[in-house]
């Protein structure tokens, strides 16, 4: 599982330029052998995908 702030402004977390999308995030396992298991929104601040190895 993967947990990480949206890159987007948000009220706390670091800048966006140093954050990494859920798209990006999910492209780069899934190219390195994972499988997307779920995907959901922790609120305003994070989003959190479960991966399972192929």
């Amino acid at each position: 599982m993967i947990i990480d702030f949206h890159k987007r402004v948000t009220p706390m977390g670091p800048p966006v330029e140093h954050r990494i999308s859920k798209d990006n995030v999910e492209k780069i396992c899934n190219n390195s052998g994972f499988k997307t298991i779920d995907a959901f929104s922790q609120g305003d601040n994070f989003y959190s995908i479960v991966f399972k190895f192929k």
